[in-house]
């Protein structure tokens, strides 16, 4: 249950979102709220996105298609992980999406 000041520090939180949100909209910014990959890290310079399954051969969802392939064509390494396989590194092309 959430108190009082949790839900008020929420609401401001996603009212300040939307603004922000209707913002970038209308100065031509397309926004991505799904799809995003579960971990980020870095190293020595380099950023990885790194999208984890639980179980070998789950595929992406299309929103976690859309969002790795559009952050690989920004030079952004981008994986797949899973504790069978291991990491699957993602091209810039996706098969799934053209």
């Amino acid at each position: 249950m959430s108190t009082t000041s949790e839900t008020s520090r929420r609401s401001r939180k996603n009212q300040a979102e939307a603004a922000c949100i209707q913002l970038l909209e209308s100065r031509g910014w397309r926004v991505e709220s799904r799809g995003w990959p579960d971990l980020c890290a870095s190293k020595d310079g380099r950023l990885i996105a790194v999208q984890v399954k639980g179980k070998r051969g789950r595929r992406l969802r299309r929103p976690q298609r859309k969002v790795l392939y559009a952050l690989a064509k920004h030079q952004v390494e981008c994986y797949v992980y899973d504790i069978e396989a291991g990491f699957e590194k993602l091209g810039t092309q996706s098969p799934h999406l053209d």
